[in-house]
């Protein structure tokens, strides 16, 4: 288990999905990238483990602590 872990989470605005089933694991002392084109999530993704936006579902945990919502 990692340091940070992300399971099936979704985040939407409004009717419009933005993730849906998102899952990452970080480990201790990683450097982790994320990279796509824009508007495909990775700011949501940032802003949902950071707790600024809400995840409809799934869980978010950091060293074994949930963090999500």
């Amino acid at each position: 288990m990692g340091i940070l872990s992300v399971h099936g989470i979704d985040v939407s605005m409004g009717v419009h999905a933005i993730l849906h089933g998102v899952t990452l694991e970080v480990a201790e002392q990683a450097v982790v990238s994320v990279i796509g084109s824009n508007g495909v999530g990775k700011t949501t993704l940032m802003r949902a483990i950071s707790g600024i936006y809400r995840c409809a579902d799934g869980t978010i945990t950091f060293r074994g602590a949930p963090i999500a919502n």
